[in-house]
């Protein structure tokens, strides 16, 4: 599949999503304030912020309020995301940007923070994404983010990867290679790690409908949907009852890496 095709299907998949990712993103939103609460244990004072993948502004919202006397900028490739939180919110104080996180529209070395939370492993190329980023930093600015590890979704992959030999569960990184990548790219003073998080569903058909209303179900390449005939879904949902906990409840981890590094210069006093 081409690149542009691969771009058009997750734009699709978060365009539909726009509506229901608000009450579907329980987990992201909890891990965006884990991400925030990291940040207060850096000592910046940011003029100009950027939110890359800002969805419908959970994080933007959030960040003008701990950060008032900033300026915070908006940045999602999916234009209903966007569309969503100017209805939904008063977005005066917020600056939206529809592009794309490997072109981000804004002046080399601007920016003093940037912030993603669950959306840089939607970038096709996070090389070209991590090169981006290093570009917009201010000279003291900080590079703020999470992520998602292999060992997300872990029980589906294996789940699936009985029934056939399709890609259902999207890939991620491991913690290791993404700092190694930041370091290729010259930010410095990298620091990464991760924990795991746990959500547990009455159904699979649950982890299914919540993976959909965020956009997440697979968007990467949605050509595995129409090789998925009832009978293999149902396979899988057989799978799935090996892991049903003593509490009835059927698990799905997370595997949630956080990080930040910093363009250039590093502050003497970086840390509280």
């Amino acid at each position: 599949m081409e690149i542009n095709s691969k771009k058009k299907n997750l734009q699709r998949a978060f365009n539909r999503a726009a509506k229901t990712y608000d009450n579907a993103s329980y987990l992201q939103k909890e891990i965006c304030k884990r991400l925030l609460d990291r940040a207060d244990m850096i000592n910046i004072q940011p003029d100009f912020i950027l939110d890359l993948g800002a969805g419908t502004g959970y994080g933007s919202f959030a960040l003008l309020n701990k950060y008032q006397n900033s300026s915070v900028v908006a940045l999602d490739f999916s234009e209903s995301m966007l569309d969503f939180l100017v209805t939904q919110n008063n977005q005066e104080s917020l600056l939206l940007l529809n592009a794309d996180f490997e072109k981000i529209p804004l002046q080399s070395s601007s920016v003093d923070l940037v912030f993603s939370s669950s959306s840089l492993q939607w970038a096709l190329s996070r090389e070209a994404c991590f090169r981006e980023i290093k570009r917009v930093l201010s000279p003291h600015g900080v590079f703020l983010f999470t992520t998602y590890g292999p060992d997300t979704l872990k029980e589906l992959r294996e789940c699936w990867s009985t029934i056939d030999d399709h890609e259902h569960v999207n890939a991620f990184t491991d913690m290791h290679h993404i700092g190694d990548e930041l370091l290729e790219n010259s930010f410095q003073d990298p620091v990464v790690d991760r924990e795991i998080l746990t959500v547990t569903y009455e159904t699979v058909l649950d982890l299914q409908k919540d993976l959909q209303n965020i956009g997440s179900s697979n968007a990467l390449d949605n050509k595995t949907h129409s090789l998925t005939s009832p009978n293999r879904m149902h396979s899988m949902y057989k799978e799935y009852e090996k892991f049903r906990q003593k509490d009835g409840k059927l698990p799905a981890t997370f595997e949630v890496i956080y990080g930040h590094a910093w363009q250039g210069s590093i502050p003497i006093d970086l840390y509280k």
